[in-house]
C-alpha cells in the first residue's frame, strides 16, 4: 500500500531529522521560470505581443491575435488570469 509506505518514511525521517523529499512541504520553490504558452494554440509561446499582452508561438498566430477584437483578448486574458478591468 503506497500511503502505507509514505507515513513510514516520513515517520522515519522525522526520528532522524528534517528531510526535503516531494511529499515534504520543507521542498524549497523551483529556481527555473515559468514556461509561458500560446494563448491561442497552447503551444510554448517564445513571443509577447506587447499590445495586447496575449502570447503567441509563430506569426500565424500573431495574425489571428492582431485580429482579434478588444472583447475577445479580455476574454484570453481572463482565461489566463492576467485580465485587468479599466474604468
Amino acid at each position: 500500500d503506497l500511503s502505507r509506505l509514505v507515513l513510514e518514511k516520513n515517520q522515519k525521517a522525522a526520528q532522524t531529522g528534517p528531510s526535503v523529499t516531494y511529499t515534504s512541504i520543507a521542498a524549497a520553490p523551483s529556481t527555473r521560470p515559468k514556461k509561458r504558452y500560446c494563448d491561442i494554440t497552447g503551444l510554448p509561446a517564445p513571443y509577447r505581443d506587447s499590445k495586447t499582452g496575449l502570447y503567441y508561438h509563430n506569426k500565424e498566430v500573431y495574425a489571428v491575435i492582431r485580429g482579434l477584437s478588444t472583447a475577445q483578448i479580455q476574454e484570453y486574458l481572463a482565461l489566463r488570469g492576467a485580465a485587468t478591468v479599466l474604468k
